[in-house]
């Protein structure tokens, strides 16, 4: 009987990273809905970058001539934003992306949950306060400036993308940097040349995060030093 030999990492040493393989059914169908909610969001800029005007009444500011260079501009960086959006999905689930610099993944996914995770958690519950309260004021704010269901489309769409994005990304990490995770701290490789600096940066990021995460809990519980006079109560669609 021929006697098998195992390998094991070092005592103390942290854990490899895992073999990757044929990008699962999951991953495929989180991939395919997130880019199909980008789609009526790029599909409308580049309308309005086209010089077609669907979704704006007539008399809407956003047809005023003096507002064109302003709104082609607003419009040209939000299509590259939403097409940053595919192009993650991509790098998410494919097997390249794995290979990227984590600051090249880590940054626009950082850029992503500051704009997505507020409109997937208050456009839901203002939706349904509206519905039960009888308000729909919701979006007849902007009524005057889009028509009623570019906000519909928009916001939807975002709050998919924030699920399904949010969803690949914690496939992402678990699949690249879940070795990590597992192992111990004392295993990293804390004699690094960059180990000092990177322990600075979280710090200091850290300790940053703490002023508006006390400022928001602070105005949460009522208006408080330095709050605005009059602060929007529900997001709007985007203009432009």
């Amino acid at each position: 009987m021929t006697p098998t030999h195992t390998t094991t990492a070092p005592k103390g040493a942290a854990p490899t990273a895992p073999r990757t393989g044929r990008t699962s059914p999951l991953r495929r169908l989180l991939r395919a809905v997130t880019i199909a909610a980008c789609l009526p969001y790029l599909g409308i800029r580049t309308a309005w970058l086209s010089g077609v005007h669907i979704g704006i009444p007539e008399g809407s500011e956003l047809r005023a001539p003096e507002n064109a260079a302003s709104l082609t501009l607003a419009n040209s960086l939000t299509v590259a934003m939403d097409a940053a959006v595919v192009a993650l999905a991509l790098a998410l689930t494919l097997p390249w992306g794995r290979r990227l610099p984590a600051w090249l993944t880590a940054l626009p996914l950082w850029t992503a949950t500051g704009l997505l995770a507020p409109i997937a958690v208050a456009v839901p519950v203002l939706s349904l306060l509206g519905a039960a309260t009888g308000d729909g004021t919701v979006t007849q704010e902007t009524e005057a400036s889009l028509d009623g269901w570019v906000f519909t489309v928009v916001y939807t769409g975002f709050g998919i993308q924030a699920l399904t994005l949010g969803a690949l990304a914690a496939l992402y990490v678990r699949d690249r940097w879940g070795h990590l995770l597992r192992g111990r701290l004392a295993a990293l490789d804390t004699a690094a040349p960059t180990a000092p600096a990177r322990r600075t940066i979280a710090v200091t990021a850290a300790a940053t995060a703490l002023l508006p995460l006390a400022t928001q809990l602070l105005w949460s519980a009522g208006p408080g030093p330095g709050s605005p006079p009059t602060r929007p109560s529900r997001p709007t669609a985007p203009s432009g």
